[in-house]
């Protein structure tokens, strides 16, 4: 693992609680597992990212390390569910989720955003849901060992892996490559991000690894991005899908499509949580950033023939009239259930905590 870059925030990260310019382990209609390598060049040198991305890579572009998916070994599912178990006992203690030892250990396996950039590029996956990068690549890669993606060798020989600086909040329903253009967006290269996808075992038995919201505190900054929708404007207020102005105002959040709710990270309960504990974290320590993005990846305006993240202040008005977070979903109810009851337990109340949302 290489060392801890330089903590220099981007500009983006900077700005709090700012979503003008602004995703959880949420699966749509499709069987996914819960939320659960390939290897870059080693980072660069240079302070910033441009959030602009080739589509393809170049022969001259070192290339993130192909993992081969050896055959998987004869076990039964039920049995390396067990094998998996049996790991996160010894090295934790505990399979239950949140644990405290889970989380330091699951804070080390961030990412640097340049890996984030050369596996998108490699896998030319910038428009794939994000669910579909974890059943397409993620899994085939980890299938042999059942391991955690950040902790193929392949992976950590690139020296990407490290103590994550910044938690990736995002939806598994949205664009993965709105996640990554989002990160990169006017930050520094070497930064290294926490994400769920690269840090969770992606398979049954990972009870342990279920400690999202407790890896939170470990990083010095939260990012959430949101994905746009078109909107329009009825009478001065604007409307997500085919909801009234009278229905956006009543925050009708059962009338929007489900593939759109899936989409929208402020609207799913394992979001919900994070944010929770990222506003916990910046009352206890100011320096601690939190930014909320919403938008949509799109072409690069430039001539580099590649991606950047494009905010939407349209889709931003229209969640700042929707959002109530006592409305937040999960796949799992159980999972909405029991989030919900802590955030009705803890130190602010929902109104609070919705209108530090809606602040954004």
């Amino acid at each position: 693992v290489g060392p801890r870059p330089q903590n220099k925030s981007s500009r983006a990260v900077a700005r709090r609680l700012r979503m003008g310019n602004c995703g959880s382990r949420e699966v749509p209609a499709v069987a996914v597992p819960e939320r659960t390598a390939l290897a870059p060049s080693r980072p660069k040198t240079s302070a910033n990212a441009s959030t602009r991305a080739r589509s393809s890579s170049s022969s001259s572009r070192a290339s993130v390390g192909k993992v081969a998916a050896a055959g998987e070994p004869g076990r039964s599912e039920e049995e390396w569910r067990e094998v998996i178990r049996a790991e996160d006992l010894a090295a934790f203690g505990s399979n239950e989720p949140g644990s405290a030892a889970a989380a330091a250990h699951s804070a080390q396996l961030g990412v640097t955003i340049e890996y984030l950039l050369e596996f998108t590029r490699e896998h030319n996956c910038w428009h794939f849901p994000t669910w579909k990068v974890v059943t397409d690549i993620i899994k085939p890669a980890t299938r042999a060992r059942r391991q955690r993606f950040a902790e193929l060798d392949a992976v950590q020989a690139t020296g990407a892996v490290g103590r994550a600086d910044t938690f990736a909040s995002h939806c598994w329903g949205a664009l993965w490559g709105l996640l990554v253009a989002s990160l990169a967006d006017q930050a520094d290269v070497r930064r290294r991000v926490w994400v769920d996808v690269f840090a969770v075992r992606q398979w049954a038995g990972n009870e342990a690894d279920h400690a999202y919201d407790a890896v939170v505190p470990h990083c010095t900054s939260f990012a959430i991005c949101c994905q746009a929708s078109p909107t329009k404007q009825i009478q001065g207020v604007n409307c997500l899908a085919s909801l009234s102005n009278s229905e956006m105002l009543a925050r009708r959040i059962d009338l929007v499509p489900e593939r759109i709710r899936t989409q929208i990270a402020f609207l799913r309960a394992w979001s919900l949580l994070e944010i929770m504990r990222a506003v916990e974290a910046e009352a206890r320590d100011k320096r601690f950033a939190v930014v909320m993005k919403v938008g949509n990846v799109a072409a690069s305006k430039d001539s580099s023939g590649g991606y950047a993240f494009q905010s939407n202040s349209d889709m931003t008005k229209a969640l700042q009239n929707l959002i109530d977070v006592r409305q937040a979903e999960a796949r799992d109810p159980a999972d909405a259930v029991r989030i919900l009851a802590a955030a009705a337990d803890s130190d602010g109340s929902f109104e609070l905590l919705n209108d530090r949302v809606r602040s954004c």
